[in-house]
């Protein structure tokens, strides 16, 4: 990375002239000496982020987005918005600079169409919504990730860029799920029901504020692949072993929230490594500490899973039942976009036992039909095929370069079953977990040709990465 560094700023030398440069590099220490003297800490933060952002564009955006996922639950500021939403719209905004600038877009994988096709009939729903206004809300937050997902899947990232894109998302989880257990640890937990019903279920707790356990966990899905992955590809001892703890801590954290689809999902995760690389021996260290932190985990766990038919999963199936019932009078194409909750209303009466009026759908699934009909269900269907067709029909390199497929492809398996009883389909996990499958797709294919300068406005290539062989976390 040392290394570089120096290349890029030997090429800013060569585009831009020593004294507008000077005077920038000025400019910025004397910002920095006022923000010290004034104690603004977080400008002094951003200025730092200057030189960062100028060198490794994408390395410092998307991968402080992916860094922050985790803490999404937590990140609203006074305005309104989330900390989540201003780095997501600062790294599309990268992707895009840097693919123009650098001529780094390419033909975008065969799922982008469907995908495309699928925004296109969720705005075409605004023509026929019960609730137009709440349509129009929710295609301004589907439009924003569906066209991030496809910047990001047509930008063609070097392998030096993913795998640092690819340790800050390992470092979010494992920074989101210390302060988990440890708040778990001191007694500070998300606890439901009452006396010798009280489940208290570890989560994200920032004073009055409260992620719920369910999405937090759904938060730690991606991270526990790539670190799954770190862990298979690691070459030294010590790599190895940096995985494999920060495996542990974030899999406790998962286990901590008691969630069912949680833990269903983890289960996913590790099937798909199975069946997909075959190293039955090197993952038998991962199944070891799954099951000592199975047995290390409180009685109210298993209890929560044994009570799963009893309530009916917290509830879910009576939803359900209001949700198909919803779907028969709009079979077709549906309430329109965002329209679940605003429809749920006039059907509440359906349930078998009364659950409220303003109710989610608990299933991704459930949730497209009912809003988008049975042709939007069937383009939401085609692109995940396509989308999951794509890491199967790759050509790697080698084995190590397969693993981080496979991570990709464990992810996004685990969130699509999650999505069973979750509604991930808006979720920023959803699509950040299609776009490491991407990434992790275009850097490992074969690529012979000369490699590409980094940093900003650093010159056009048209060919593609020329890397040293080298694979994993050394």
């Amino acid at each position: 990375m040392i290394e570089r560094m120096q290349q890029n700023f030997q090429i800013v030398l060569r585009r831009f002239p020593a004294a507008p440069l000077l005077l920038g590099l000025t400019v910025v220490a004397l910002l920095a000496g006022v923000a010290i003297a004034e104690e603004r800490w977080p400008y002094l933060l951003m200025l730092a982020l200057i030189p960062l952002l100028w060198f490794f564009p994408i390395e410092t955006t998307v991968g402080l987005f992916a860094l922050s996922i985790p803490f999404e639950g937590v990140s609203e500021l006074s305005s309104g918005t989330t900390a989540i939403w201003i780095l997501g719209l600062l790294a599309g905004g990268t992707l895009v600079t840097v693919g123009l600038l650098n001529n780094r877009f390419v033909k975008p994988p065969r799922n982008a169409i469907f995908w495309t096709l699928f925004l296109f009939w969720c705005g075409m729903s605004l023509l026929w919504a019960v609730d137009p206004k709440s349509a129009l809300r929710q295609l301004a937050t589907s439009a924003a990730l569906i066209i991030f997902y496809l910047v990001a899947i047509s930008f063609r990232i070097t392998e030096s860029e993913f795998k640092w894109v690819v340790r800050l998302a390992i470092l979010g989880g494992c920074l989101a799920a210390t302060f988990a257990v440890y708040e778990y640890s001191a007694g500070i937990n998300w606890a439901t029901g009452s006396g010798s019903s009280l489940v208290e279920r570890g989560s994200l707790i920032v004073g009055e504020t409260e992620v719920n356990p369910d999405f937090f966990g759904l938060k730690l899905i991606i991270p526990i692949s790539l670190t799954m992955a770190a862990f298979l590809s690691a070459r030294s001892w010590w790599g190895r072993l940096i995985s494999f703890c920060a495996l542990a801590i974030t899999v406790l954290a998962l286990l901590l929230t008691m969630s069912r689809s949680a833990l269903l999902a983890l289960l996913v995760i590790v099937i798909v490594f199975l069946v997909r690389l075959r190293v039955y021996r090197r993952l038998i260290p991962v199944v070891l500490l799954g099951s000592i932190l199975l047995a290390a985990m409180p009685s109210s766990f298993y209890g929560r899973i044994q009570e799963a038919g009893q309530t009916g999963g917290a509830g879910r199936l009576d939803i359900w039942k209001v949700g198909f019932e919803m779907f028969k009078h709009y079979p077709l194409v549906g309430t329109g976009l965002g329209n679940f909750m605003i429809v749920y209303q006039q059907y509440a009466g359906f349930s078998p036992k009364f659950h409220g009026f303003m109710r989610s759908p608990h299933n991704t699934y459930l949730n497209v039909l009912v809003d988008l009909g049975i042709l939007g269900f069937v383009l939401f269907l085609i692109a995940i095929v396509m989308q999951v067709r794509d890491g199967s029909d790759s050509k790697m390199r080698s084995q190590d370069s397969k693993v981080w497929v496979v991570a990709g492809e464990a992810a996004f398996y685990g969130l699509l079953l999650y999505g069973f009883f979750v509604d991930v389909m808006w979720d920023k996990s959803f699509w950040l977990a299609g776009i490491f499958l991407a990434f992790a797709i275009m850097v490992q294919r074969p690529q012979t040709t000369e490699p590409l300068e980094h940093g900003i406005g650093s010159g056009k290539r048209t060919g593609r990465v020329k890397e040293d062989g080298r694979r994993g976390f050394e």
